[in-house]
């Protein structure tokens, strides 16, 4: 009969690797237990995690464009209250210029309104959303309004006037102007600096082409609203008219017909803006619904996903523990052996 010999050392080696095999499994049975899935998918699933993967790239694919919704119902949002704000502007501007009608001495305060409401509103048609211009149509990265005054559209207006008339506005020969010259003068010469090629020459930077969004796999929509629509054009256009020649240098005739003309403008501007605002609303309803689609579609695929590496969480747990029994058997053989001498049997 052969008899093996065994050594303290190939003990401790056995032990030190089935320790080494104990820890990584009770790792990989701790998180099976904390998330609920198998902590090896591809392992597990083999050939099948294919369809795994593919799953959750929809996924990730699908909440990426719920993101890019969300980014454009942000600015469909502020574009909305920004179109309500400009609304409000331009109808006190009808207040002051009801007032000023038949009424010299509101001109100056009229003026003055005239001039906030041209600031105000470009300053609403420059408002930026993650450093962008959010009615600068694709041209997102500059402000879509110049600034009237420092911008060349003033002078633009001066100069237009002077070649027109044959002296500055300012000129007392302006007096006068009558109603007839000074509406010729409106409809021919001034109309076409606030609209199409003026606009884009004198005031803005924006694009008539607006910003689409991907709001689904294969749905797109406009995301977006341009300072070149034409309900801005108006609200400027009343403005810049209410300071420019409502301050005393024209005669009283010349200036009721321009206050008719803003009159008319701010009306033409209501119009315009309650239409627009339709018009993003229904924007923003498409989008929402959308993302109302994406939502039910990526809780259903990472439903399907998660099934595929789901595991018992009773028999996870029964794992668990007998792996830590294991462990704990393991140590105490350790100990002993450790305690094993040949000098304790001499």
């Amino acid at each position: 009969m052969k008899i093996s010999q065994v050594s303290t050392q190939s003990l401790f080696s056995t032990l030190r690797e089935s320790m080494s095999n104990l820890q990584r499994d009770l790792v990989d049975a701790q998180l099976e237990v904390s998330t609920g899935r198998k902590a090896d998918a591809s392992l597990f699933l083999g050939e099948r995690n294919g369809r795994r993967v593919s799953l959750t790239a929809d996924v990730s694919r699908f909440n990426t464009i719920m993101d890019t919704n969300s980014l454009a119902l942000s600015r469909l949002e502020m574009s909305l209250s920004a179109t309500s704000t400009i609304n409000d502007v331009t109808q006190d501007l009808l207040s002051s210029l009801t007032t000023t009608i038949g009424d010299d001495s509101t001109l100056s305060v009229t003026t003055n309104a005239g001039k906030m409401a041209l600031s105000t509103i470009t300053g609403i048609l420059n408002t930026t959303l993650n450093g962008q211009y959010i009615f600068g149509g694709v041209n997102s990265g500059q402000p879509a309004l110049a600034d009237f005054e420092t911008g060349g559209a003033k002078t633009a207006l001066d100069t237009a006037f002077q070649t027109y008339f044959g002296f500055p506005k300012t000129d007392p020969a302006a007096l006068s102007i009558d109603s007839a010259s000074i509406t010729t003068f409106l409809d021919t010469i001034v109309d076409p600096m606030f609209e199409g090629v003026g606009w884009a020459t004198n005031l803005s930077s924006a694009t008539d082409e607006v910003i689409n969004a991907r709001i689904n796999v294969a749905e797109s929509s406009a995301a977006s609203v341009s300072a070149n629509e034409s309900g801005f054009q108006s609200a400027v256009y009343a403005a810049v008219l209410t300071s420019e020649f409502l301050d005393g240098s024209l005669g009283g005739e010349a200036r009721s017909a321009i206050a008719q003309k803003a009159i008319g403008l701010v009306g033409q501007t209501s119009a315009e803006l309650a239409g627009l605002q339709g018009k993003m609303g229904l924007m923003a309803n498409r989008i929402d619904e959308s993302s109302d689609r994406l939502k039910i579609q990526i809780d259903e695929l990472t439903a399907q996903a998660d099934e595929m590496v789901a595991v018992d969480p009773y028999e996870a747990a029964t794992r668990l523990n007998s792996l830590i029994t294991q462990i704990e058997t393991s140590y105490t053989l350790t100990g002993r052996m450790q305690q094993l001498s040949l000098m304790r049997f001499i």
